[in-house]
C-alpha cells in the first residue's frame, strides 16, 4: 500500500498501467484477515488456470471492494 502510494505522489505509474484492461480479470475480495488465507489459495488456482487475478486485501467492507472491482471492469 505504502509503495502504490509513493508512485503515485511521484507520478511515477506508466500510463500503460492505467489503460489496463481489467474486463478478462477475477477480484478477489477479502473481508477480513481469517479469509486472506484462503483467498491466496483460491488465487493460485484460480492464476494455475491462466486467468488473470487480482486480491483485495484492504479488509474494507465488502460494497467499498466490489465498487472497486466494478472500476476496474473486473
Amino acid at each position: 500500500m505504502m509503495f502504490s502510494l509513493f508512485l503515485k505522489t511521484y507520478n511515477l505509474i506508466p500510463d500503460f498501467v492505467y489503460e489496463r484492461d481489467f474486463s478478462d480479470t477475477v477480484y478477489i475480495t477479502c473481508v477480513n484477515e481469517n479469509v486472506a488465507k484462503y483467498a491466496i489459495q483460491l488465487a493460485d488456482i484460480i492464476r494455475g488456470e491462466d486467468f488473470p487475478c487480482i486480491i483485495d486485501y484492504k479488509f474494507t467492507n465488502l460494497k467499498n471492494q466490489l465498487s472497486k472491482a466494478s472500476e476496474l471492469g473486473s
